[in-house]
């Protein structure tokens, strides 16, 4: 699988780095392009304007810690998504697409537990159009710890990777780029800790041969 122009959607900040924090200093390092796609800001969750900047501060250090190629943001409220209207989320993303026309996109998997993840999953369908996104040759839902892994646990439904990034050399620098979100990370045995986040990598790193691994499941991949 070839990656040239890669597009990351977060859901909230920080599934980035979760979900695939150590695969993106990879490919920047194979001077891969690599984008940010934000679909909710920093706002929501009955949070105060002090909170709320804090945050901001976090992201803009971590979008300059990652060295992006292109930061967009969709500007919807955290945990609001299930109120935007459908057609108005599927536009102002398409724009973003279009304008970037990626071969690679990573998402949150479709079960996530968090609604704002159901629903971002549910509106990008739209990617799925190949006679819409020719150019989209890949496409793959992260494993985001926290998410992914507190939805209901039903044997169909569960996560089930099929392709892995030994991120051995870049396992430092994604928990360094967690770190940065101090109103986000956890103390352990929480599962946004250090910790947590180290355990999974090193389990994947166990299914593929290496000691630090993140995990994707592949949704579609053309190979031309």
């Amino acid at each position: 699988m070839i990656f040239k122009k890669v597009v990351v959607i977060s859901a909230h900040a920080d599934d980035e780095t979760l979900g695939a924090g150590g695969t993106i200093f990879k490919l920047k390092k194979k001077d891969t392009k690599v984008y940010w796609l934000q679909v909710t800001n920093s706002h929501g969750f009955g949070g105060t304007d002090h909170h709320f900047k804090k945050k901001d501060i976090q992201i803009d250090k971590v979008k300059k810690f990652y060295k992006f190629d292109g930061v967009f943001k969709l500007n919807f409220e955290a945990g609001e998504i299930y109120k935007v209207p459908k057609d108005l989320f599927i536009n102002r993303a398409s724009e973003v697409i279009k304008k970037i026309k990626p071969d690679t996109i990573f998402i949150n998997y479709y079960n996530d537990v968090h609604s704002d993840h159901l629903y971002t999953f549910e509106n990008f369908k739209f990617l799925f159009k190949s006679f819409r996104y020719p150019y989209i040759k890949n496409i793959l839902m992260m494993e985001i710890i926290s998410e992914t892994d507190h939805g209901p646990q039903v044997a169909l439904d569960n996560f089930k990777p099929n392709f892995f990034v030994n991120i051995d050399k870049y396992i430092k620098k994604k928990c360094s780029a967690m770190q940065l979100y101090k109103t986000e990370i956890m103390k352990k045995p929480l599962p946004r800790s250090i910790d947590s986040i180290k355990s999974l990598s090193r389990y994947r790193g166990s299914q593929c041969g290496c000691e630090f691994a993140e995990a994707f499941m592949i949704l579609k991949q053309v190979k031309d």
